[in-house]
């Protein structure tokens, strides 16, 4: 192994770090990560046989699907979509582009690229850039991992001078890539200090293809490879600019016993190379299949590389063909390559004379077996085996770094639900609890005015997707079109939460297909999860599940110290008609209300029990009422009658219009029967947790409430026929009974942070790092120039963070732990000027009314709501002519 080989520096873009840590972690590891391999190229793949890309993407297609991106620039028969070809590689497919496609605006370039890999399946690809040529292709894939491979130094103006719209080009993408992988020190640092490359990136020598070149090759037997007498000096490659003809000329003059082969797609405008061709000792073999190459460097006497003495060449460059050559068993003859030098088994010269010399003594090697052991184990520690591996243990690094990174978590929600207490807190407790940074948007189609929520940003910008439960994708039209299309052609892993899941379940399966939901947080047991959710209906979606409500920071806060002796009444109770399509479960929270209310009446109990919807308490109040309580009555939530596509629902709805006086009983007999039970989805309440947090007793109807609290351990069972009655309301009454079981409750549920929701969202967090993102944390600029341009921008440095998602309201209180706005850089100080102050302005305002209205709707009792809805349609004209 030598020092150049082992000493491989992964810069992580900080100068004062650096590692030179040997890599030789297994490739597999990388398929945590990404699912495909998409390499944009300009390389023709049919006419580059063994080529630095062959190599890497036949590695590749081992572990992983691989997209092989080809511009065809002079195709006659244009098409302006991508066209597949597949290649000889297993798991390799070639994408033909045209000129046509990259005449494209990049983001459409970019979408074309997404819909052709959602096609296959593929969503989390490492993008690997070959050509400066796709800088907007890549600014328009901002969630994907990028690694740009310089096997050129194209910043090398004596190498390539009149390509400084390249080199533009070249730095602007440098700034878009994650990871910059050259092949020599002097590449590097010409990317570094020309290019102004800042990021991380890993120098990884060119190798060879050493299991190729070497097959069925004997040491021992090398010598009755080559033709007796016959000396050949053996050139493959390209003949192109390159090569120092003078150099050959000379050397061609001054060895007439040697023959000289040449290999390669040849340039032949090139004079030089044609006079060249004249000479009888100089053959030209054409270009050769990768096993015509390996067949005549075995029958070669020494290898040669006669290139121009260029600083781009010289300092940068490292010939691939010098090992493809030793694993051959050939003596290599070069000019004086910088990246060759560490290597023992090379002979270098800077003159003809000196050149034909060390041919001579390299001729004099080719059989000697030490020489040849000595270039076999030179060549196998260089084989492109050895720098796939190395590359895969530096993505490994960096992408188990990248993914512990804070990401950039969007949650769509439905405003006019927050005035519901547990839908508010499950919202907050993403923004209070989680490390990652947090954002909100109203995605949901408003009740009050029938306005459907836009989406004038990109969701690509974003690292995940959570679709709160407040927007039920039970129905067909509640989540806003504009989202659900956005969503539907995001990339980004998707998480929804979805509670209610009786309800019109087919409708949810729907939405989880079209919106290419990666993860469901479900109520639904584990052991019923397929009944629900077939897996041949949902492949490759993963259920967790979890409760309805958790313990949040702001319960405990508001709980106030009212001794049990002294509350004003002895059992509490707020409950609501449900339809009789939700069964016998949803039953009970009627009949418990009902007949406890009855016998407190009759025995003179003090007792606030009651079931109207305009009788129904929210917010502060909601818990002012329940620390007055000794106790609270309770059933299990939830529904055990799956409604899978409404028809259950309907048909008590008609049967109700046609006969209004249709008992609970017969309508459970004549529809939900025989759907009764085939999936039990009882749960807790959050209102349990509120309870307990209060010290108020809990009266319970018998029930498992998802484990988490046990009868006489932490409430007061009561029998569903209220047989045990008498005992329940002597234990309720029963000062110190009621004291004990409450503080025991308090400890076992509510201290022990067991069910809070910092656990829950710590747990969420664990399931975020599992998802394995690893693009770069987008910083995001103010809401004014994220409007004027329809989408987040990205900035290297830090800008101002806004408080506002483009056109959608954002609690105030949910950023409190934001950083204090850092100022706008220069670059960015004109777009978020007074100009668009304006137009910041009319958002906000527009947000702050259709959440003002949202508010007061949902704090409307059901039957005024019923009779203002009709209303609603002349609303909605109003407010499109407004604000249009």
């Amino acid at each position: 192994m030598t020092e150049l080989h082992i000493k491989q520096a992964i810069d992580s873009g900080d100068r004062g770090r650096s590692s030179t840590q040997y890599f030789s972690l297994t490739p597999s590891q990388i398929t945590a990560y990404f699912d495909s391999v998409l390499m944009l190229t300009r390389s023709d793949w049919k006419t580059e046989p063994r080529s630095n890309r062959y190599h890497y993407a036949s590695r590749f297609a081992k572990h992983l699907p691989v997209l092989f991106v080809q511009l065809e620039v002079d195709q006659v028969a244009e098409s302006d979509a991508l066209t597949e070809e597949p290649s000889q590689l297993e798991n390799l497919t070639i994408w033909h582009v045209s000129r046509r496609f990259v005449n494209k605006p990049a983001a459409q370039q970019a979408r074309m690229l997404l819909n052709a890999l959602v096609a296959r399946g593929l969503r989390r690809p490492l993008l690997w850039i070959y050509h400066a040529d796709y800088e907007e292709v890549v600014k328009s894939l901002p969630q994907f991992f990028k690694v740009y491979h310089a096997t050129e130094d194209y910043f090398s103006t004596d190498i390539f001078p009149f390509d400084e719209l390249l080199r533009t080009r070249l730095r602007g993408l440098l700034s878009h890539v994650d990871l910059l992988v050259t092949v020599s020190p002097g590449v590097l640092n010409s990317y570094r200090s020309i290019g102004g490359y800042e990021g991380r990136a890993v120098m990884l020598p060119n190798g060879c293809d050493y299991e190729f070149f070497s097959r069925g090759l004997s040491l021992e037997n090398v010598a009755a490879t080559s033709p007796a007498g016959k000396k050949i000096a053996l050139y493959q490659g390209g003949i192109n600019w390159r090569l120092d003809f003078e150099l050959l000329e000379a050397v061609v003059t001054e060895l007439k016993d040697w023959e000289f082969h040449f290999c390669g797609r040849e340039d032949a405008s090139i004079r030089a190379w044609q006079k060249l061709k004249q000479r009888p000792q100089v053959t030209y073999l054409g270009e050769l299949t990768p096993d015509g190459v390996r067949a005549v460097c075995r029958t070669a006497t020494v290898g040669i590389i006669p290139f121009r003495h260029m600083p781009g060449i010289v300092e940068s460059s490292l010939p691939l063909k010098a090992f493809e050559y030793a694993a051959c068993g050939l003596p290599v003859v070069s000019i004086r390559i910088r990246s060759l030098e560490p290597f023992p088994i090379f002979c270098f010269a800077d003159t003809p004379g000196q050149f034909a010399d060390a041919l001579q003594s390299a001729a004099s090697t080719r059989y000697d077996p030490s020489h040849l052991r000595d270039r076999d184990n030179y060549a196998r520690g260089m084989s492109y085996d050895a720098r796939f591996d190395e590359l895969c243990g530096v993505l490994s690094r960096i992408c188990d770094e990248r993914s512990r990174e804070p990401k950039n978590i969007l949650v769509l929600y439905d405003d006019s639900a927050t005035h519901i207490t547990t839908v508010r807190e499950h919202l907050e407790a993403f923004a209070r609890h989680s490390r990652h940074h947090i954002w909100y948007a109203t995605a949901s189609k408003s009740y009050v005015t029938g306005i459907e929520a836009p989406c004038p940003y990109r969701l690509e910008e974003f690292d995940l997707i959570v679709i709160h439960y407040s927007i039920r994708l039970s129905l067909e039209k509640h989540i806003s079109p504009y989202y659900a299309e956005e969503l539907a052609a995001c990339s980004r892993p998707k998480v929804l939460f979805i509670q209610d899941e009786y309800e019109c379940t087919a409708t949810a399966r729907r939405w989880i297909r079209q919106l290419r939901i990666d993860l469901v947080y479900t109520c639904v047991p584990m052991e019923f999860i397929r009944q629900v959710y077939p897996p041949e209906e949902l492949p490759g979606v993963r259920f967790i599940q979890n409760l309805t409500g958790y313990v949040s920071e702001s319960l405990i806060r508001s709980t106030t110290a009212v001794p049990i002796a002294n509350r004003q009444w002895v059992i509490g109770y707020r409950g609501r008609p449900l339809g009789y399509w939700y069964g016998d479960l949803a039953r009970e929270k009627l009949e418990i209300g009902h007949r406890m209310h009855e016998i407190c009446q009759a025995r003179h109990i003090p007792a606030n029990i009651a079931w109207r919807e305009e009788d129904r308490i929210y917010g502060p109040d909601w818990y002012q009422f329940v620390v007055n309580c000794r106790a609270m009555l309770g059933t299990e939530s939830g529904s055990n009658v799956f409604d899978d596509d409404g028809c259950i629902r309907r048909s008590i709805e008609q049967a109700l219009q046609e006969k209004p006086d249709l008992s609970y009983e017969e309508a459970h007999h004549r529809f939900v029967a025989k759907h009764e039970g085939k999936v039990v989805m009882n749960q807790i309440s959050p209102k349990v947790f509120e309870a307990i947090a209060h010290r108020t007793a809990l009266v319970l109807f018998e029930g498992t409430y998802s484990g988490v609290v046990q009868p006489h351990l932490h409430f007061i069972p009561l029998q569903k026929d209220f047989s045990n009655v008498d005992e329940v309301l002597a234990k309720v009454q029963d000062d110190e009974y009621v004291g004990q079981m409450t503080e025991r409750a308090y400890q076992d549920v509510i201290a022990s942070g067991k069910y809070s929701y910092a656990t829950f969202i710590s747990d969420f967090d664990e399931v975020v790092a599992e998802c394995k993102i690893v693009s770069a944390p987008i910083m995001f600029v103010s809401s004014v120039t994220a409007t004027l341009n329809r989408n987040w921008i990205n900035a290297a440095k830090g800008v101002v963070s806004p408080r506002y998602l483009p056109g959608n309201h954002i609690f105030s209180g949910f950023l409190e732990k934001e950083d204090p706005p850092v100022a706008v850089t220069e670059g960015l100080a004109a777009v978020t000027e007074s100009p668009d102050s304006e137009v910041l302005g009319r958002i906000r305002t527009k947000a702050l009314l259709g959440y003002i209205a949202r508010r007061i709707w949902g704090r409307v009792p059901s039957p005024i709501r019923s009779m203002l809805r009709p209303a609603t349609t002349t609303v909605r004209l109003l407010t499109a002519k407004v604000w249009k």
